[in-house]
């Protein structure tokens, strides 16, 4: 499992800028779909919203698709960059409420990473 972490981000630092501060990936996976997010703060602290290219939605998926195989199925995964480290998070279709969509989960997972902070989309 460890090859898909170092592949999600060998994948995400080749897409971010360079200067970037931290960075988020956000996905939810059930069979068949995939849903992310990919943000990063620069050095000024502004937050943007980038579309996730196709090969780490792929990469995302390979990964879902063999914990699946072993495992209890996560649903959802965080992927933050941040000072040279990374950290993951999983979670479990248990531990998300079942009245709870993913567009209620988004802004909540963005307010704990990045404090609150106007996200800027492009061409906006």
């Amino acid at each position: 499992m460890n090859d898909h972490y170092q592949t999600i981000g060998d994948l995400l630092t080749a897409v971010l800028p360079s200067a970037f501060r931290k960075a988020l990936l956000y996905a939810e996976v059930e069979d068949g779909v995939v849903g992310t997010s990919l943000f990063h703060e620069d050095h000024d602290g502004r937050v943007f919203y980038s579309p996730t290219p196709p090969q780490i939605v792929k990469a995302i998926y390979a990964f879902w698709i063999d914990w699946k195989g072993n495992n209890n199925p996560w649903r959802t995964f965080a992927y933050l960059l941040e000072g040279g480290r990374f950290r993951t998070e999983l979670k479990y279709p248990d531990q998300i409420p079942e009245d709870e969509e993913e567009w209620e989960r988004r802004p909540r997972i963005l307010r704990e990473h990045f404090a609150g902070k106007e996200v800027i989309y492009p061409n906006r």
